[in-house]
């Protein structure tokens, strides 16, 4: 009840602010962000390296964080490479029920997501960080240093090949906002089996990578 006070008292204040965006509190006790911290959370660390401290009261201390043994880095790529596949593939599954619903747009969106997952998945297990990124083509080229997940299943060499890359990476604004959004029956016939084809090696390449963190711990 005492969380919940102090997210409406902070949402009112944002408010108040008239600022240009929403603006939405994000609460964390001590004890929780400290935690994430010592595991290396990504966005935690990004807070600490990027955030502003508008505030202190001097009676805390936020944590370093610590060399994780090689069962601890282990554990995290393992619980982010099931969050983000599992999302993968029920995205990649929402395709082929709203393409047999005549809903091309939404199953192109779905496409697009199911890619996103994926690669995120792939950045997270090799890197330990999620970039707050949603195009494809920047995901794709970074994904790209740890196996051949971008121009290997999406070549751009001719122009209809480029434009249905193109359809892909604008489905995460088009599909869903756009009025206008043309998505035809062979766009999706093309993009569903590289993009099955990048689950396919998601797994395989991250399976691999949380083996071998498991013997050896993280990358320097």
């Amino acid at each position: 009840a005492e969380d919940a006070n102090i997210r409406k008292a902070l949402r009112d204040v944002c408010k108040s602010q008239g600022f240009s965006a929403r603006v939405s509190p994000i609460l964390h006790d001590i004890a929780d962000v400290n935690a994430n911290l010592s595991d290396g959370r990504y966005f935690f660390l990004d807070i600490k390296r990027e955030g502003r401290l508008l505030y202190d009261a001097g009676c805390v201390e936020l944590a370093e964080p610590r060399e994780l043994t090689p069962v601890e880095a282990q554990r995290i790529a393992q619980g982010d490479f099931d969050r983000w596949f599992n999302c993968a593939n029920a995205f990649y599954d929402g395709c082929q029920f709203y393409a047999d619903k005549g809903q091309l747009p939404l199953a192109a969106f779905q496409l697009n997501q199911a890619s996103e997952a994926a690669y995120k998945c792939i950045l997270l297990v090799f890197t330990g960080y999620c970039p707050h990124e949603h195009l494809l083509e920047w995901l794709g080229e970074r994904a790209a240093l740890y196996g051949p997940v971008y121009r290997e299943l999406f070549p751009q060499l001719g122009e209809k090949e480029k434009k249905r890359f193109e359809l892909l990476d604008k489905a995460y604004i088009g599909a869903r906002y756009k009025k206008a959004f043309p998505v035809f029956p062979g766009d999706i016939d093309y993009l569903a089996p590289r993009v099955k084809r990048l689950l396919e090696l998601t797994e395989s390449l991250c399976r691999e990578e949380i083996e071998r963190i498991g013997r050896e711990g993280v990358r320097p």
